[in-house]
């Protein structure tokens, strides 16, 4: 079969599906709670809360990202396969995915949504290759390392990336919500008075 006419095909398909469990509210965002638990893990120089609402920062980044959402769980299983969507657009040997599974849904930082486990297995067809659970995770040295990132030393670059990261949020399909997050975690840091100290300097 022609490449780009089975590429056409899974984009139908995909697509027509998407819209049905949309209709049935089986797509959803992040929950309220979630982000709210992510406000204070901090990936580099940024809270979760906002870093997972923007496009720009989560497309490409499955590994880390999907582990950086788990941290506002209490419990989850974080699974690594190669999924059909990849395999389509770009061949098997770059299908690999990671995405977080967690009371019913799947969690995919790639499209910064959750949707009905169900529903997903069904559009991705994922081939397992490995599933870790929150003890696992915890036992990993990233995992660590990002429980442990002194937020005091990382804002120091803020001045500097905070025009790159603004650009990022105009083009993230949740803009409103990612500006919100961001506005709080500035107030928090008391970005304008470290802006202002940066440039008397």
């Amino acid at each position: 079969m022609n490449w780009n006419f089975k590429k056409r095909l899974f984009e139908i398909f995909r697509n027509y599906e998407m819209d049905k469990a949309l209709a049935r509210g089986e797509i959803l965002t992040y929950e309220e709670e979630l982000i709210q638990r992510l406000r204070h893990v901090y990936y580099g120089f940024l809270p979760a809360s906002a870093l997972l609402l923007i496009d720009d920062y989560c497309n490409g980044y499955c590994a880390d990202r999907s582990m950086l959402i788990t941290m506002g769980m209490d419990d989850f299983k974080l699974v690594r396969a190669d999924v059909r969507s990849l395999a389509i657009n770009y061949g098997r040997e770059h299908a690999y995915h990671s995405f977080v599974e967690h009371d019913g849904y799947v969690y995919d930082t790639s499209l910064g949504c959750k949707i009905k486990k169900e529903v997903y297995y069904k559009i991705e067809n994922p081939r397992i290759r490995k599933i870790d659970t929150m003890k696992e995770c915890m036992c990993f040295p990233e995992y660590r390392a990002i429980l442990h990132t002194d937020i005091q030393n990382e804002k120091m670059f803020l001045p500097v990336t905070m025009p790159m990261i603004m650009e990022a949020i105009q083009r993230a399909t949740f803009k409103e919500r990612a500006t919100y997050e961001l506005e709080l975690f500035k107030q928090e840091i008391e970005y304008d008075k470290m802006l202002q100290e940066s440039m008397e300097d």
